[in-house]
């Protein structure tokens, strides 16, 4: 069961590798037909995205209910993104899955260290890439419970 229409959030997704973009927007499509999902291709424009810019100051823009990024994407690294997000009260409460092609302990350690609630690495095949990403869904937007959003304003 999707999650209530109170909680229909958008989903961020911030992946450059088309192939890859096709496949999670597939996933999304046949597991959660209903809920939004917007896909930047470089860590800048996801910040933008959700902080804002503007007089010094950052603002949401806005507020997604889950955020799943590779690590190597353009401008501002995926590590970067995930730091600069989980450092920012503003946005330190929205759970992000770090999805990437990246296997080594090193980097799941850093991923880990930076803020990540979860490290998944993408599976090969489209099959299990896409049951991959109805698992992420599953969990992050059904199973899993936030406090109230009026806790983090």
């Amino acid at each position: 069961m999707e999650a209530t229409l109170a909680d229909m959030r958008p989903v961020l997704v911030v992946e450059d590798n088309e192939a890859d973009i096709d496949a999670i927007r597939e996933g999304f499509l046949g597991h959660f037909p209903q809920r939004q999902v917007v896909f930047v291709r470089d860590g800048a424009a996801g910040l933008k995205l959700i902080c804002g810019e503007g007089d010094g100051k950052r603002r949401k823009t806005i507020d997604p209910a889950l955020i799943i990024m590779d690590l190597s994407v353009p401008v501002v690294n995926g590590g970067e993104l995930l730091e600069q997000l989980k450092k920012n009260p503003q946005t330190a409460h929205i759970p992000i899955v770090v999805f990437t092609d990246h296997q080594t302990d090193n980097v799941r350690r850093d991923a880990y260290g930076l803020g990540a609630n979860a490290f998944v690495v993408k599976p090969f095949g489209r099959t299990k890439f896409l049951e991959a990403v109805g698992r992420i869904g599953k969990f992050w937007l059904e199973k899993n419970r936030l406090p109230p959003m009026r806790a983090f304003r």
